[in-house]
């Protein structure tokens, strides 16, 4: 829990949403219920009174001194850097013994300069240009990436933004999903980096591509507790292969409970 805190923004956990809420007691492998529990345990004066929460958010006093000292270091740095000062004859805000040479021959002087100066031009350009090089065969190899992905993996990536979208309406504003038409070109960056993971949950961690199509189904389609806790928590590629075997658990407890007659393909509704 110290570790999500001090990850966060300000370091100060933003729990205010279901969502948000549903997310971080699934990393901390617990029942919303039982997150919820956790929480008051911690934030009760009588008992323990680590956490401190308001609005929804929670940190704890350690974290905010820390980070208090960390800003205040911070601004200390900057103020010193925004002191010194560079001017000729100066180096690091500390002045410069002249030389002989120097002062005697001032058009050397200027020479050597502007040499000095084209020179670290030079080293410049030529670092921005093996950085843009290097940018772009990055994505050279990210696109040949994709291109080994197969079009059953690329239509199993698909369903499951048309899953999240049929569930989660931010996104389906957000992304502009919309029912019966083709991915747009936003879309099918997400579609491919989602691709990508769902692609090694059957390449490295061996589940068929059907199993991995009937669990989607079954988080986007369901109407069980089980699929709806889990629906929140789902929403990207990586997270489907992460959470991959607590998903199988939970969907053979489901099909134990409740017989469904069929559960929509998002791949062909949306």
């Amino acid at each position: 829990m110290n570790s999500m805190i001090a990850r966060a923004e300000n370091c100060i956990l933003d729990l205010s949403k279901p969502y948000l809420k549903m997310s971080v007691a699934a990393d901390l492998e617990m029942t919303i219920e039982q997150f919820d529990e956790f929480l008051e345990f911690l934030i009760d004066e009588n008992s323990c009174s680590l956490l401190m929460i308001e609005g929804g958010k929670i940190t704890t006093n350690d974290i905010q001194n820390v980070f208090e000292n960390v800003m205040i270091e911070r601004e200390k740095s900057r103020s010193r850097k925004s002191n010194k000062t560079f001017k000729p004859g100066m180096k690091f805000g500390v002045k410069m013994e002249s030389s002989p040479e120097l002062s005697e021959n001032p058009p050397e002087n200027e020479k050597v300069m502007r040499e000095s100066n084209t020179k670290e031009k030079k080293e410049k350009e030529k670092k921005e240009k093996k950085e843009k090089e290097k940018k772009v065969n990055q994505s050279l190899t990210a696109g040949a990436e994709v291109k080994k992905i197969s079009n059953k993996i690329l239509d199993l990536a698909e369903m499951q933004i048309r899953g999240v979208a049929f569930s989660d309406e931010i996104f389906q504003r957000k992304h502009g999903v919309e029912k019966g038409k083709p991915l747009n070109s936003a879309l099918l960056k997400i579609r491919d980096s989602w691709a990508a993971d769902i692609d090694k949950l059957n390449r490295l961690d061996k589940v068929t591509e059907q199993e991995i199509a009937e669990i989607i189904r079954w988080i986007y389609g369901a109407h069980t507790a089980n699929a709806e806790f889990w629906r929140a928590v789902v929403q990207s590629g990586s997270k489907l292969r992460l959470q991959f075997s607590k998903l199988v658990a939970k969907y053979k407890e489901d099909r134990k409970s409740v017989q469904e007659n069929s559960i929509p393909d998002y791949s062909r509704e949306q």
